[in-house]
């Protein structure tokens, strides 16, 4: 079964691109704001990595970070930071908040797929280990 990507993004042109370009290779879900995110993973709908833009409606990307690292499952979960902040104290902060990598946009999308695919399989493979035990 192809991984899933949870994609927390506003922009609908870069939503269209991220869906149309990842759907390659994974399943792929878009949700405009992180309120909505918080819901579905709730539900224990639990992606294989998260694409999450800092710039969000209802909640900022910093804010998201901060819940998925109350929940011992959730911060498992790799999340690349895909944000047009260029600044290197974003970077850090997003990084320290637990973000497993951070992105600028305009990024190339063959590097934005082999950070995905990296990530990914590290995941499975530290899950793989847990379960294991």
């Amino acid at each position: 079964m192809a991984p899933k990507i949870l994609i927390l993004e506003d922009n609908k042109m870069m939503q269209s691109f991220l869906k149309t370009y990842l759907n390659q290779r994974f399943q792929v879900k878009v949700l405009d704001n992180p309120k909505k995110a918080i819901k579905a993973l709730q539900t224990g709908e639990w992606p294989d990595l998260i694409l999450l833009d800092l710039d969000l409606p209802v909640m900022h990307g910093w804010e998201f970070l901060d819940y998925m690292q109350q929940d011992s499952h959730l911060k498992q979960i790799p999340t690349i930071v895909l944000s047009g902040r260029k600044k290197s104290s974003d970077r850090i902060i997003s990084l320290q908040k637990g973000a497993s990598d951070y992105l600028t946009k305009p990024f190339n999308p063959e590097e934005l797929m082999l950070r995905i695919q990296n990530a990914i399989s590290t995941y499975r493979r530290s899950t793989e280990f847990v379960s294991f035990n």
